[in-house]
């Protein structure tokens, strides 16, 4: 599973901004050893990591969708 932090590093989060976010103590969001189910949406709405990177294995990536030229 993936852990959060590779991700809040990307963009320069830490475990206790993340924390603080979510009202949960910096230990606790530090034994994840990947976001829980129950956690994944305010995750993605307070650092703007998408789903689909934190919980690949319960959110799939998005299908790509075929734009259609104007004539």
């Amino acid at each position: 599973m993936n852990s959060v932090r590779p991700h809040l590093r990307a963009h320069s989060l830490t475990l206790g901004w993340l924390a603080a976010r979510l009202g949960l103590s910096r230990n606790t969001v530090k034994k994840w050893s990947s976001v829980p189910t129950k956690h994944v949406l305010a995750v993605e709405a307070a650092t703007g990591i998408p789903r689909h990177e934190l919980r690949p294995d319960i959110y799939p990536p998005p299908v790509p969708t075929k734009t259609t030229e104007a004539a």
